[in-house]
């Protein structure tokens, strides 16, 4: 038990831990595993559970990672454009709105209207 509150204290991050607290989570209480980790909280603790009663007691977690897609500027300004062009935007034939700007400063824009 002490080894692997050792154990559980050297790691560096709470994927780490949790495997760890998974290991101990389901076989002793809440209250005796705070004799050895005394930083632990209940969270902590009904999280280690719920990851071992998921992916087996100190199983790794598969993580998916994220992927982001590099746009271009010329894509950026291509799809402005398209946006912006008299397929996607007509001018209605009256009136302006008026924006306040965080400085106070007023802006006169055009109404429009999108059509989809």
């Amino acid at each position: 038990m002490e080894a692997l509150a050792q154990c559980y204290q050297a790691s560096d991050t709470w994927e780490k831990r949790r495997q760890i607290l998974s290991i101990m989570a389901d076989k002793v209480r809440f209250t005796k595993l705070l004799r050895y980790i005394p930083c632990l909280t209940n969270y902590r603790f009904t999280d280690a559970k719920r990851h071992c009663l998921t992916y087996g007691r100190g199983g790794p977690v598969k993580s998916s990672r994220a992927s982001r897609r590099d746009i271009t500027s010329s894509q950026i300004k291509h799809f402005i454009a398209f946006i912006t062009s008299s397929h996607i935007v007509q001018d209605l034939p009256f009136g302006e709105r008026s924006i306040t700007l965080s400085n106070k400063e007023t802006i006169k824009i055009p109404n429009v209207m999108i059509h989809e």
